[in-house]
């Protein structure tokens, strides 16, 4: 249900808001929407948090293109994978709790490795505000 509205949106930001303003910040929405044509079918295919050019410039720059949606693509990949953990514990009912606490302790020790491996990461990613 979601797609098709997403489509229209996408196709609104690349070809139709560039012609429809001006202002200050008006370069920065042209340079979003030229990301945007190149980048749409990462954003189609709900891939754009992985897109090779979002990685390697950032999140919040316009060459990244829509990158607000950013949370359309995790919910649809946890969407995705989430039958991974539903259908076992749903079928059985102990095997599937075992492996639910696995994969949840999986990736709790998988996203704890950088911080333990990396000696000086900086204090913006740990959520400190000087």
């Amino acid at each position: 249900r979601l797609t098709p509205m997403y489509a229209l949106v996408i196709a609104f930001v690349a070809f139709i808001l560039p012609c429809i303003g001006t202002g200050p910040d008006w370069y920065y929405v042209r340079l979003m929407s030229q990301a945007t044509r190149r980048l749409w079918w990462s954003q189609l295919l709900y891939i754009n948090n992985y897109a090779g050019e979002m990685k390697t410039i950032g999140r919040n720059s316009p060459k990244s293109g829509m990158y607000d949606t950013w949370y359309l693509a995790c919910d649809m990949q946890m969407f995705w994978l989430s039958p991974l953990l539903i259908y076992p514990l749903w079928k059985w009912r102990k095997a599937g709790l075992i492996w639910v606490i696995f994969c949840l302790l999986t990736l709790l020790g998988a996203s704890t490795i950088p911080f333990i491996t990396i000696p000086d990461i900086p204090l913006a990613l740990l959520g400190v505000n000087l």
